[in-house]
């Protein structure tokens, strides 16, 4: 299940990244009009990340302490308001909190009347603003994952 969970942050940090690159050549190139590809990279993120933070809700609700983040922020003690609440306690709860509400917000307005009322170049740096923000606070979640990662490897 925790793999799942990475999994999906990974998937999430790669598929902004992407979708911010695709925005960028277009805007690049002169071709705004194609923006399926960029809205589908922002649902794509928010799926991942709701995955993600559903995951580490579980985790946090049912007190498994089999995940280091909830032994370390959370005890059977505290009632269930408070583990819960403890999603965001440390750095790499509340880099996800913040890069799951921005993709949800994002991606709302996806759906909006007046995201469709914007100008398709208007629309791509609306999306790619996004995909970089998102990609930004990913990147800060997985810094020291991939530092370890690249010593690991060597060594």
């Amino acid at each position: 299940m925790y793999l799942a969970a990475h999994t999906a942050l990974l998937a999430a940090l790669l598929c902004a990244l992407a979708g911010a690159a695709v925005g960028a050549a277009q805007l690049w190139q002169g071709k705004s009009s194609d923006l399926r590809w960029l809205e589908r990279a922002q649902i794509l993120v928010s799926l991942c990340l709701v995955g993600a933070s559903c995951v580490l809700m579980y985790a946090l609700v049912t007190s498994d302490f089999t995940l280091e983040y909830v032994a370390d922020y959370t005890e059977r003690a505290l009632p269930l308001f408070y583990r819960t609440t403890a999603f965001w306690a440390g750095q790499a709860g509340s880099l996800l909190f913040w890069a799951l509400m921005v993709s949800v917000c994002g991606t709302a307005f996806l759906f909006t009347r007046t995201y469709r009322e914007l100008s398709e170049q208007t629309r791509c740096w609306f999306l790619i603003f996004f995909l970089i923000i998102i990609f930004i606070i990913s990147i800060n979640y997985w810094s020291n994952r991939i530092i370890c990662f690249i010593v690991c490897c060597c060594i």
